[in-house]
C-alpha cells in the first residue's frame, strides 16, 4: 500500500493547477502552429506530412519531452527541499529507493501523456480533412522540374493535358480573363497565360498551377471527356484497361493521376504512399521521456540547482551536437531518439546551412545501436540516482 500512496502522492504533486495550465499550453501549440500552417497556404498545396514531421521533431521529441522531463523529474528533489518536507519524506518507514522510483514513476506518466496529447492533436490538425493526404494530389515537392511542369500545360500538344488547361478558365474571353477573381482556376489560367517559358516559375505561380490541377483531378471527371482520351492509345496497356473500366470517385482521380504520370515521367515524380508517423512516434515518446527524465533525475540527486543546468544541457548541448559531422552525433540523446523516431525533413537548397550541415553528416547510428545506447544510460543513470539518493544528506533550504 505504501507504494500506491507514494505514486499517488507524486501524480497530486504533478497535477497542481500552474503545473496543469503550463501543460495544457504545451500540449496546443504544435497544434496551433499546424493550423496556422494549413491556414496560410493554398488550398491543396498544403503537405500535411512535411508539416506533421517538422512539428513533431523541433516542438514535441526536443521540447515538450525534453522540457516537462526535465521540470518534474528535477522537481522530485527540488521541490521537497524547497518545502521543507523533505526531512519528513525521508524519514517515513518507507526505503529510500521505493520514494524516488514511486516518485520518478509519476513523473514519467505524466510527461508521457501530456506529449502524446500533443502527438495526437497535432495528427488531426495535420491529417484531418488534409486533402494532400489523398494519394493521387500532385504535391509540390513531387515536381522534379517546375519549368517543364509549367510548360506542359501551356504549350502542349496532348489532348489530355489540352482538357486540363481548358479547365483552367483558358478559353474564357479576354474580359473574363482580366476581371478580378477569386476563382483559384482562373488564377491558373491568367498565371499560365503571363508565365515565360524561358524562365524557372515562382513558388507562387507553381503553387496556383498545382492547385488548381488537384482540384480538377479531384472533381472533373477526365476519364468521360472523348476529346481528352483521343490519344488514349498510345498509353500504356495497363492504363487503357484502367481508364476502360470507368472508376468512380477516389479511383478515378487515381486513375487521372496515373494519367498524367505518363505524360510527364521526367517531370513528376511517381507518388508514394502517404503514412502518418503518428503511431510509430507514439511508441517511441515513452523511450525518449525515459532516457531524458533519468538523466535529469540524476542531476537533481547532486546539484542544487538542477533545473538551471538541465536548460543549459537540453538548449545547448542538445540542439547543436546533434547537428555536427561524423561521431560527435554520439554523444547526444537526441541523436539515438532521432535514428528510433524519424522525421523526414523537406529538401533544402544548396545555400542552407543546416542542410550543408545535414549534408555531412554521415549516418552513424544504427537503429539497434540507439535502443542498446538508450536502454543502458536510462538503467545506469536512474541507478546512479537511487544509489545518491540513498546515501547523500539532504537539509530544507533555508529561506534567504
Amino acid at each position: 500500500m505504501s507504494d500506491i500512496y507514494l505514486l499517488r502522492s507524486a501524480l497530486r504533486d504533478l497535477f497542481r493547477i500552474k503545473k496543469l495550465i503550463t501543460a495544457a499550453c504545451l500540449v496546443g501549440f504544435p497544434m496551433a502552429i499546424a493550423l496556422l500552417m494549413r491556414v496560410g497556404n493554398r488550398e491543396d498545396t498544403f503537405n500535411a506530412v512535411e508539416a506533421y514531421n517538422g512539428i513533431a521533431s523541433n516542438m514535441i521529441f526536443q521540447f515538450i519531452v525534453v522540457i516537462l522531463a526535465l521540470v518534474f523529474c528535477t522537481s522530485i528533489i527540488t521541490q521537497e527541499v524547497e518545502q521543507k518536507t523533505i526531512v519528513y519524506l525521508l524519514t517515513r518507514p518507507v526505503p529510500r529507493w521505493r520514494i524516488l522510483l514511486m516518485k520518478f514513476i509519476g513523473a514519467i506518466t505524466v510527461t508521457t501523456i501530456t506529449a502524446w496529447l500533443a502527438c495526437v492533436l497535432l495528427s488531426l490538425a495535420c491529417f484531418s480533412g488534409s486533402k494532400s493526404y489523398d494519394s493521387y494530389v500532385i504535391r509540390l515537392d513531387q515536381i522534379k522540374d517546375s519549368q517543364a511542369f509549367m510548360t506542359a500545360f501551356k504549350n502542349t500538344p496532348d489532348p489530355f493535358l489540352l482538357a486540363i488547361y481548358k479547365r483552367f478558365g483558358g478559353q474564357q474571353t479576354e474580359k473574363r480573363r482580366r476581371r478580378l477573381v477569386f476563382n483559384n482556376s482562373d488564377a491558373a489560367a491568367t498565371t499560365l497565360e503571363a508565365y515565360d517559358i524561358s524562365r524557372q516559375p515562382t513558388n507562387t505561380e507553381l503553387a496556383v498551377v498545382v492547385s488548381s490541377v488537384n482540384r480538377i483531378l479531384r472533381r472533373d471527371d477526365l476519364l468521360s471527356d472523348t476529346e481528352a482520351l483521343s490519344a488514349l492509345e498510345d498509353r500504356s496497356p495497363a492504363l487503357q484497361q484502367q481508364v476502360k473500366a470507368k472508376p468512380t470517385g477516389v479511383e478515378r482521380s487515381l486513375v487521372e493521376r496515373n494519367y498524367l504520370q505518363e505524360l510527364l515521367p521526367d517531370v513528376l515524380e511517381t507518388p508514394k504512399p502517404i503514412v502518418n508517423p503518428f503511431s510509430h512516434d507514439i511508441l517511441i515518446i515513452p523511450v525518449a521521456v525515459l532516457a531524458y527524465g533519468a538523466l535529469f533525475l540524476l542531476l537533481a540527486t547532486f546539484l542544487s540547482k538542477p533545473l538551471i543546468t538541465g536548460l543549459m544541457f537540453s538548449f545547448g548541448w542538445e540542439t547543436w551536437v546533434p547537428q555536427m559531422p561524423g561521431n560527435f552525433q554520439k554523444l547526444s540523446l537526441m541523436s539515438y531518439v532521432k535514428v528510433l523516431a524519424p522525421h523526414q525533413m523537406p529538401s533544402q537548397g544548396s545555400g542552407n546551412v543546416g542542410a550543408l550541415v545535414a549534408d555531412t553528416s554521415a549516418a552513424v547510428i544504427t537503429s539497434h545501436q540507439a535502443w542498446v545506447t538508450l536502454a543502458a544510460f536510462t538503467i545506469i543513470a536512474l541507478a546512479a540516482a537511487i544509489v545518491l539518493f540513498t546515501r547523500r544528506e539532504y537539509v530544507p533550504r533555508e529561506d534567504t
